[in-house]
């Protein structure tokens, strides 16, 4: 749950001044400056999160001895997440049948997203967007009756795994999840020109591994290249039967189509409704997030309401980048391109890394070196370190102080941090970087000191080729794959037996896979688009 700032109503009533006016509200709720926002780079974005949002501001919570105190005044989500835990516990108290994920979407459905308190005109204003508070402000009394659920279970946490290629794609026939999803990839009836022809139950077995079809209260494409197709199972969970109509909000740029819009379910049914989403203009920019909701209006007066956010893209990967393992030869991963016609592929190679050791010594914070790009302008450039390659690392739950990583400009500005909490896999990333010396920081709290190493990667997309000499990549510009507009399409990769041997002897190795197609039905390479190729 994100944290929010949350006034108290009563009090603020209570509150009269000596001349008997009302002191002026707190606008509430607001976000907090230091709540965590999305995306999120796990499953590529194609999950929304934060999910949630509650009070998490100058909570009073009690403690066993806070110097002689046994409470204090706390913020953070350690002061928001049990607020939706409570809250979690009376759903269930009503529902004690409904599974967690049923109990989530309760919550995350009833949520609200605008201000509540405050002077005029701040009340009823949007104090965020999906990206800050997901769903919105949880809503207790509304969560109790939400109308309609969205459940998942396992089975649909394992495929959504498959759709990110947690499970290469290359493997999916060894896991009992992917293989309906490897069966209907090379089903012609599922082709996405025929989705809109069919029930939402059969669109559903055809994108049943798109990880934007998870069956969450949420909806998160990350990558939309040419019109695509989700669904969602509704659960009427009122005592009767109910109908329930959607209000669409559709993200700018975007429009969004629903079958049924309209359905009428038992107590206790389900329906399947078939999402389409498209750009609804040559216009629409690429890479650019846009917020929208789509709301189920309930006969019998409920509101469920689903958070929509949706990026476009000349070509989807997935994954956006592969994760080479020693012991694998070969590789394969899909994409999905904008346009019809044809596909090609071409590499740069996997690229050794530059490597850079350092030490942060007892009497330091910070420790800096100084990193030399070569002239140019280089088309993606990696700055990274690993939990094996700083001392103390045991291989488990690290008990040493993680460092931290901070990237400089040639011209002192900064490039990028990257700090995770106990864990030292730190990554900053640069596209389009300039030649030059660049400053790397490593920066740990520490009392002994900390032996580091700094890999660097600067790749040259325009040097790309079909086969390199560490790897191949196909569909080539000598075997032209045909590309149908938002249909998935096969990438398989082999590299060099050699380079395990370097990867299993600490080296590191980095490349990026680049595409060629007919974007506006003119063939030509896509300067933006690339899938990232890792052996670490």
């Amino acid at each position: 749950a994100s944290a929010a700032a949350d006034s108290n109503d009563a009090a603020a009533a209570a509150a009269a001044s000596k001349d008997g006016v009302l002191p002026q509200q707190e606008t509430s709720p607001t976000m907090a400056y230091f709540t965590s926002r999305g995306p999120i780079v796990a499953g590529d974005g194609n999950l929304l999160k934060p999910d949630i949002t509650a009070p998490g501001v100058s909570v009073v919570a009690q403690v066993p001895n806070y110097n002689g105190y046994t409470s204090r005044s706390m913020s953070g989500t350690s002061m928001s997440a049990p607020h939706i835990s409570g809250i979690a516990a009376v759903v269930m108290s009503k529902h004690p049948t409904w599974s967690p994920m049923a109990v989530k979407s309760a919550i995350m459905t009833t949520a609200y997203q605008t201000t509540r308190t405050g002077p005029p005109p701040s009340q009823k204003q949007a104090f965020g967007g999906p990206f800050d508070f997901g769903a919105g402000h949880v809503d207790a009394t509304l969560a109790l009756d939400p109308g309609l659920i969205i459940d998942s279970g396992a089975p649909d946490w394992q495929r959504f795994m498959c759709g990110i290629s947690e499970v290469p794609y290359n493997t999916w026939d060894q896991h009992a999840e992917c293989r309906p999803c490897q069966v209907a990839l090379a089903d012609a009836a599922c082709a996405p020109s025929k989705y809109e022809s069919m029930t939402a139950a059969q669109v559903s077995r055809c994108v049943a591994c798109d990880p934007s079809n998870f069956n969450t209260p949420s909806i998160a494409m990350s990558m939309l290249a040419g019109p695509k197709y989700v669904t969602r199972t509704l659960t009427n969970v009122k005592p009767t039967s109910a109908t329930y109509t959607a209000v669409i909000e559709a993200p700018e740029g975007f429009k969004v189509t629903l079958s049924p819009q309209s359905f009428t379910a038992a107590a206790g049914a389900s329906t399947t409704v078939r999402i389409r989403i498209q750009k609804s203009s040559r216009n629409t920019p690429y890479s650019v997030w846009q917020a929208g909701a789509i709301t189920w209006v309930g006969s019998g007066g409920t509101r469920t309401r689903i958070p929509l956010v949706v990026r476009a893209v000349q070509l989807a990967s997935r994954p956006t980048e592969v994760k080479l393992k020693a012991w694998q030869g070969s590789y394969s991963y899909l994409v999905e391109p904008e346009w019809n016609g044809v596909l090609a592929t071409a590499n740069t190679g996997l690229q050794p890394s530059e490597v850079y050791s350092g030490t942060v010594e007892v009497s330091e914070y910070s420790h800096r070196l100084q990193v030399v790009l070569p002239p140019g302008v280089w088309s993606y450039v990696r700055f990274a370190t690993f939990n094996n390659d700083v001392s103390g690392w045991n291989g488990v739950l690290p008990d040493f102080s993680s460092i931290n990583l901070q990237v400089f400009k040639p011209d002192g500005s900064s490039a990028g941090v990257s700090a995770n909490d106990y864990n030292s896999d730190e990554q900053v990333n640069l596209e389009n970087a300039p030649g030059g010396t660049y400053t790397v920081q490593i920066t740990a709290d520490t009392e002994e000191a900390i032996s580091f190493k700094v890999h660097v990667w600067a790749l040259n997309f325009t040097a790309a080729a079909a086969s390199t000499a560490t790897l191949t990549s196909s569909p080539s510009v000598a075997a032209l794959a045909k590309a149908a507009s938002g249909a998935p399409l096969k990438v398989d990769l082999t590299f060099a037996r050699s380079l395990a041997d370097g990867s299993s002897a600490g080296q590191r190795y980095l490349g990026a896979v680049v595409y060629s197609g007919q974007p506006g039905g003119v063939y030509r390479r896509l300067r933006s688009v690339k899938t990232l190729v890792s052996l670490v």
